[in-house]
């Protein structure tokens, strides 16, 4: 079973959440958000656990995957730490708001071994996939 992590529960976060329902082998471990009380309102409503800090979130044995759903401008800085710590990455668009930054969480998650995609929901739409043809 993959256990999944959610940094910041916010709007998107709860799509994360779903998905990670409808996924044969996974489940929604453990999350954590900045706000206080927030993740734990997260947890009760969605399930997993919620962390008190991103560090023990990522210490964590039971999580293989990590959701950033975090403001765009820390994607970067919250994946390069997750790539850091071993987990693999979904992180929500865009990978960062500058280049640099895209480049460094994409360098860490080579460096560190790990999968690293963006979310990027309308890939498959009947639109996108006439559009490749």
């Amino acid at each position: 079973m993959k256990g999944f992590g959610i940094v910041g529960t916010g709007v998107i976060a709860a799509m994360h959440a779903a998905a990670i329902k409808t996924l044969p082998g996974a489940r929604l471990a453990a999350v954590n958000d900045v706000v206080p009380g927030t993740a734990e309102r997260f947890a009760a409503a969605r399930g997993g656990e919620a962390e008190p800090g991103l560090d023990a979130l990522l210490a964590r044995p039971d999580v293989d995957v990590v959701c950033v759903c975090v403001p765009s401008g820390l994607h970067a800085e919250i994946g390069v730490r997750a790539a850091g710590a071993g987990k693999h990455l979904a992180v929500e668009k865009p990978v960062d708001v500058t280049l640099a930054a895209a480049d460094r969480l994409i360098e860490a998650a080579r460096a560190a071994g790990v999968t690293l995609t963006v979310i990027s929901q309308h890939r498959f739409d009947p639109g996108l996939i006439e559009l490749r043809r």
